[in-house]
């Protein structure tokens, strides 16, 4: 309801203002507990599922924690999906994420 707000202000007043709406949840200094996460992992590529390889829209483990990481620990015994589902022409899931196609 305070984004809507914002935005008739603007609109009523005439500005195009980039605002903050959650000022009054979120410090200046931003999420503390979410900035500890680089401790553990950083940003890589990820492939997702209908939509293929996307450059930093992943995260995985930083290399002090790799010993953790069950999809290297269990490779072998991992199926891979995403390449059957971006080959399957009845799939439509990535033309739904891209707003082409509406599911059924």
């Amino acid at each position: 309801m305070q984004g809507i707000y914002l935005c008739l202000q603007q609109l009523e007043t005439g500005r195009t203002d980039v605002e903050n709406q959650y000022a009054r949840a979120v410090s200046s200094q931003g999420n503390q507990s979410a900035q500890q996460l680089s401790k553990v992992f950083q940003v890589t590529p990820r492939t997702w599922r209908g939509l293929g390889n996307i450059e930093q829209s992943g995260l995985s483990l930083q290399a002090a924690y790799r010993y953790l990481d069950a999809q290297r620990r269990f490779s072998d015994q991992l199926q891979r999906h995403d390449c059957v589902i971006l080959a399957d022409a009845d799939c439509i899931s990535g033309l739904v994420l891209q707003g082409q196609r509406k599911p059924t």
